[in-house]
Parts: C-alpha cells; sequence; structure tokens
C-alpha cells in the first residue's frame, strides 16, 4: 500500500497535501450514522488482509520485519473486531476514540506497520465514501425528535406503540431507526444523534457505564414499573435535548 494514506496523530507532518489526519477522521466519524461506523470498520478489517499480503509481496523487507509487520497488523485486527463485536445494534455506541488509540499504538511499533495502517484507514474511508455518497437525504417533516415531542404522542402514546411501557417504546425506536438504515435514508435534522442518548442517560443517573441501554437504566431507576419509567423517559428527554 505505502505511504498514501492518512496521517497518525503523532507524525508531526502530513503525509501529503491536503491529507486527513486521523483525529480529524476521528471528529468526522461522531456525525456518522451507526452503519457508516459499522462500515467502515468491516472495510478496516478487509483492507488489513490487503496489507499483509502488501508486506508480504513487498521485497525491500527481509523475512524478519516483513513478520513483525503482519504480526501487528494481525493483532490491530483484533482490536479492531473487539470494537464491532462491542456494538450489538443500532442503540449501540462505536468507539472511534479508542479505534484512533488503537491504530496509533500498533502503527508504533515499525515503519512498515505505520505505512500500512496509514494506508488501510485511508483507503477504508475512501471506501466508505463511495458506498455511501449515493444515499438518499430527505429533509423530514417527521423526524424522531419531532415524534417524540409532540403532545398527542405524549398523551396517547400507548395509541402508537400498543401499551404504555417503556420497553414497548424502545422497541419502537429500535425499529424506526432499523427501517432507516435498511432502507438508506438519512433525515437530515439539527437535532442531536438519538446514540448519544444512552451515555447521557447513564451519566444523568450516576451510572459508571452506560452499557445497560438507556431502557434499562430508567427501568431500574422507576423501581422496575414500566409505566412509571415511560413518563420519566420523557421527562429526562426534554433535558438530555436541552443539554444538547
Amino acid at each position: 500500500m505505502g505511504k498514501s494514506g492518512i496521517e497518525l496523530s503523532y507524525i508531526p507532518a502530513k503525509i501529503k497535501e491536503n491529507s486527513m489526519t486521523l483525529k480529524e477522521l476521528t471528529c468526522q466519524a461522531a456525525n456518522w450514522t451507526y452503519k457508516e461506523k459499522y462500515a467502515f470498520l468491516d472495510y478496516v478489517i478487509f483492507n488489513v488482509t490487503i496489507g499483509i499480503r502488501s508486506v508480504w509481496s513487498n521485497n525491500s523487507i527481509d523475512s524478519d520485519e516483513k513478520v513483525d509487520a503482519i504480526k501487528w497488523l494481525n493483532e490491530f485486527t483484533h482490536r479492531v473486531l473487539n470494537i464491532k463485536s462491542e456494538a450489538k445494534n443500532i442503540d449501540s455506541n462505536i468507539d472511534f476514540n479508542t479505534f484512533e488509540k488503537e491504530a496509533i499504538f500498533y502503527a508504533k511499533q515499525n515503519d512498515v506497520t505505520k505505512d500500512e495502517i496509514s494506508a488501510i484507514v485511508k483507503l477504508s474511508n475512501e471506501d466508505l465514501e463511495h458506498t455511501f455518497k449515493s444515499r438518499r437525504k430527505y429533509h423530514a417533516d417527521e423526524s424522531l425528535f419531532k415524534l417524540l415531542m409532540k403532545d398527542n404522542f405524549r398523551k396517547r402514546t400507548g395509541m402508537y406503540i400498543s401499551e404504555n411501557k417503556i420497553t414497548s417504546l424502545q422497541g419502537f425506536i429500535l425499529g424506526y431507526q432499523t427501517a432507516l438504515e435498511n432502507m438508506d435514508i438519512d433525515i437530515e435534522e439539527t437535532e442531536p444523534k438519538f446514540e448519544k442518548f444512552n451515555d447521557w442517560v447513564a451519566s444523568y443517573y450516576g451510572w459508571n457505564e452506560s452499557t445497560a441501554g438507556w431502557k434499562n437504566i430508567i427501568l431500574s431507576e422507576s423501581n422496575n414499573d414500566e409505566e412509571k419509567a415511560l413518563k420519566e423517559f420523557f421527562n429526562i428527554f426534554d433535558k438530555f435535548k436541552i443539554s444538547q
């Protein structure tokens, strides 16, 4: 692959003019959808295999250097797989800060690995842009946030989700998000990303982590009362929206 990839943050100068730094990519990824983040990690894993073949066929380095570089690239793959495995559904938060740290750590092992990881990240970003550049974008009047803010939805929630339970609301929201992902629909809106709600709820209640998910956290804080938890959801959802 060579030295045509994304600059890693510890490298003083950019690899080439107008190249993107790894930190810039991480910031950019904060605005990606769950599907885009997941696809990017898939591209990274695929492109690592190409990088390994590139290292093995490189006649300018000796066998020991090849084995060492391939070892670190293989370890990098496992770390990326771990990040993927923690993102079980579209309600999950894919941690790109961890990805950035892992990429930098393994790139630092030797110059060959550094060049390959830089190229892998760049190529994966280009693959992602090519795949999603034609995504249909909608200026929708009925976004998830606007629906959850409607008085009628709040007063007659059971009519929309079949019963006044926070578990039913979670299923409704997951169904909405899944439909958007499967149809490749990207609703352009100024509201904050709902996927940030998990971490915000955990912080709001003083939980150490958000892996339980917003529904389970609110339900637990409501003495496992489904209807009480549903009312509490709307109360803290308003606070979340204002805080963002």
